[in-house]
């Protein structure tokens, strides 16, 4: 190839949703890159990655003319609740804010502290929790309650229950709450339910002054 010919001419960006891809092209307007074969993929790589939606970059030279850019999105997987709401990839990090009323269904991760203190560990526990869950479960989770060290709360969409689940057997801990639920029934709707100590259930009643306890909650035995 003659050296002008190897001049950058082309750029295909792949992998991308549309709003990405225009920003990316606006970046590129107009801006002269010169001969691909000494071109700085690295620095185009770099600038790229300043992009709160891009994961990753990896951009190859093709000959004679042309630059290809493979993009990695972040994914917004669900809403973290700080001073205002936002999207969160599996990673935490902010993608955008938005108000309550535009969350597309995610789970909303809350803290008592709003996060103000790292709330890496804390995110941790709350995405171990939802892991944890089957599919149909974990459409159904509306809030996860980070407030409490060690502790996850979970409040299910069209309930006004928090289940507390500990830290570790969220699934098993739901599915016990549903197979008492009949048990249950008869205190009336529930402040909460404390699943998180082994072979005990520890509700509250939103129309009683007194926590109620259900020990061994057995299909042979009523809660108590």
């Amino acid at each position: 190839y003659s050296w002008e010919r190897i001049n950058v001419q082309f750029i295909e960006i792949n992998n991308v949703n549309t709003t990405i891809l225009e920003e990316i092209e606006d970046r590129f307007e107009g801006k002269y890159l010169g001969n691909l074969l000494l071109l700085d993929i690295e620095k185009i790589k770099a600038s790229l990655m300043q992009h709160t939606l891009i994961k990753d970059v990896n951009i190859r030279k093709s000959f004679p003319s042309t630059l290809k850019i493979h993009i990695k999105e972040r994914i917004p997987q669900a809403v973290i609740k700080m001073k205002d709401y936002y999207l969160i990839d599996r990673e935490g990090i902010l993608l955008k804010q938005i108000s309550p009323e535009e969350n597309p269904g995610f789970p909303i991760f809350i803290d008592s502290q709003n996060f103000f203190v790292p709330g890496e560990e804390k995110l941790k526990l709350g995405w171990r929790c939802l892991d944890s869950l089957i599919q149909e479960d974990l459409e159904l989770v509306e809030i996860v309650d980070l407030s409490k060290h060690e502790n996850v709360s979970l409040k299910l969409k069209n309930s006004s229950t928090w289940l507390i689940l500990g830290n570790r057997d969220f699934a098993e801990r739901l599915a016990s709450f549903r197979n008492h639920s009949h048990l249950l029934h008869k205190y009336g709707p529930l402040e909460y339910a404390n699943l998180s100590i082994d072979d005990r259930i520890i509700i509250k009643p939103v129309f009683s002054s007194r926590d109620r306890y259900a020990d061994d909650l057995s299909p042979n035995k009523e809660a108590m």
